[in-house]
């Protein structure tokens, strides 16, 4: 079963976290670049519970047939 969004039922969640069990599509992430050594590093965080996490495996937004 594909995850959704929390705040937009219609679009698949490319993010999910575990601490807070939501998962959000890209549209509501909360994504941060940090320039560390010289290169830009992108993060992504939870709206409610500020904590970093990873993309949800790339078959979550594939509609099948």
């Amino acid at each position: 079963m594909t995850a959704v969004c929390e705040y937009h039922p219609t679009k698949p969640a490319e993010w999910n976290w575990p601490n807070c069990n939501d998962s959000f599509c890209a549209d509501c992430v909360d994504k941060r670049v940090i320039e560390q050594h010289s290169k830009k590093n992108v993060f992504y965080f939870c709206l409610k519970c500020n904590v970093r996490t990873e993309g949800l495996a790339y078959q979550n937004g594939i509609v099948p047939f």
